[in-house]
């Protein structure tokens, strides 16, 4: 049984399942656009207005740090903001390494 071209695609036209996925795939970098944009602004208002440089000191911790720049707040969060601020993962920190910490 043979078909009819206008039932089918034939050689340079879409099917419908293939204009479909073309759409879809038009709209990616959309949808990635409108997420980067969401999640920049996620990070831009958690991280503080104003931020000051301060030297890590022998014995010093992210806690005693969290502790002197807002004693009055969780330290956890002010922790958790310090190693956001400058790319801490380990929480390791060196004599003498800056860190930029939110200034309260």
């Amino acid at each position: 049984m043979t078909t009819s071209p206008s039932t089918h695609a034939t050689r340079g036209q879409l099917t419908r399942r293939g204009r479909r996925v073309v759409a879809a795939l038009s709209l990616v970098p959309f949808v990635l656009t409108f997420l980067f944009l969401g999640i920049h602004k996620a990070q831009a208002a958690s991280v503080p207005a104003q931020m000051e440089t301060i030297v890590v000191q022998s014995g010093e911790t992210l806690w005693d740090i969290a502790l002197s720049v807002d004693p009055e707040s969780d330290p956890r969060k002010t922790v958790f903001e310090i190693e956001q601020i400058n790319g801490l993962s380990e929480g390791s920190l060196q004599v003498g390494q800056q860190l930029i910490v939110p200034s309260r």
